[in-house]
């Protein structure tokens, strides 16, 4: 099982900065991780999300981008 240890020190080296896929379930270590660092880590769920225009909607939601935000790449 993966802990929140297991990911402090991907977290710390922004060397290391990207893309990962991760291991099913780690969602909570990643959390964990971050809260150790006193990082922010939000979640924003993509359940049924198959259109761009509700994928943006929803991350531009989550992360409260400002009414301006022109909901595009």
């Amino acid at each position: 099982m993966i802990s929140e240890n297991d990911f402090v020190p991907l977290l710390q080296h922004t060397a290391r900065a990207g893309v990962y896929h991760l291991p099913q379930g780690s969602v909570d270590a990643i959390a964990g991780a971050a809260r150790q660092l006193d990082f922010k880590a939000l979640r924003v769920d993509l359940s049924a999300c198959i259109e761009k225009a509700d994928f943006l909607r929803r991350v531009a939601d989550t992360l409260c981008f400002p009414d301006w935000f022109g909901h595009n790449w």
